[in-house]
């Protein structure tokens, strides 16, 4: 007669089954707990007298069920960006026109904002850095419609004008110039 294991037994796989789910319940737990904790342990100012304390109260609302504060917190971030990015074109000697910039600080500020709502971004040292280095990103780097479009005109290639087979052969020609291989 064989011998019955005791992973064989039915009630011990539910059991490892049951406690598994105990130990991802406690992980969620654990992991609510600790954003409650960094939440509540964000900056707050009585009294405001920089835009960066002002940017700590707004994430403070926001945190704490307000997500109107967002909207305000946009509106000052793209103010500050707009700043930055003048003050980095005139460092730099880049010229851009006023909607470019414009762009520019809309789209520095959008990438941060989409960090607070999407990964809950907590900032508790200082939301001008951060910024900062949002507005290098999207005035020193290109996405690769942007790099196409390059492409393209240089080339003197009209997308529109081409079919459907003739815009393949032109992405996989850029695909090749810019990455030295085919995709």
């Amino acid at each position: 007669m064989r011998r019955q294991r005791k992973t064989d037994n039915p009630v011990n796989i539910q059991t490892c089954f049951c406690f598994e789910e105990e130990l991802q319940k406690r992980e969620v737990q654990k992991k609510a707990s600790q954003e409650q904790m960094a939440i509540e342990a964000l900056p707050h100012f009585e009294k405001t007298e920089t835009d960066n304390q002002r940017l700590f109260n707004m994430q403070f609302d926001y945190y704490h069920g307000k997500p109107e504060a967002i909207k305000s917190m946009f509106t000052l971030l793209n103010q500050i960006a707009v700043k930055l990015i003048k003050k980095e074109c005139r460092t730099r000697r880049i010229i851009y026109t006023p909607e470019t910039r414009e762009e520019l600080a809309i789209d520095a500020t959008a990438l941060m904002i989409e960090q607070f709502v999407k990964n809950r971004l907590k900032i508790t040292k200082t939301f001008v850095s951060y910024l900062y280095l949002q507005v290098r990103k999207v005035m020193y780097t290109r996405t690769e419609a942007q790099k196409l479009e390059t492409y393209c005109r240089d080339n003197n290639i009209s997308l529109f004008e081409l079919s459907e087979e003739e815009k393949q052969a032109v992405k996989a020609d850029f695909i090749k110039q810019i990455h030295g291989v085919a995709k």
